[in-house]
């Protein structure tokens, strides 16, 4: 099986219809950027999505990286130049998320 790296769309259908466990039927280990957890989710989830997804979270199911955790790592500098190329074609104030999401995909952990 392989990583898969979550944007907000597909939390927000999969939770809301109950079918999250087909993520975790086919990936071995979940990743989500921070700013689609802290601002994305906030804006666009109900409140049910938002818990189920935090229990996953703190169960480990799913890991939330952020700028700090990035930079442990050792990749900030990798995922910041993915983000932006991304970030000139997703460049509607709408879709940081989205280019966040695939740049976190585009760099290996």
């Amino acid at each position: 099986m392989k990583d898969g790296v979550l944007d907000t769309n597909v939390i927000i259908h999969l939770y809301s219809t109950g079918h999250e466990s087909l993520l975790f039927s086919r990936f071995d280990q979940l990743y989500a950027h921070a700013s689609i957890v802290d601002v994305e989710l906030a804006h666009h989830a109900s409140a049910q999505v938002i818990q189920k997804f935090g229990s996953d979270v703190s169960a480990g199911r799913v890991t939330v990286l952020g700028d700090r955790e990035l930079q442990a790592m050792g990749i900030l500098s990798l995922f910041e130049w993915h983000y932006s190329f991304e970030d000139l074609i997703y460049s509607g104030p709408g879709d940081k998320g989205e280019a966040k999401s695939i740049s976190l995909a585009h760099t290996p952990a």
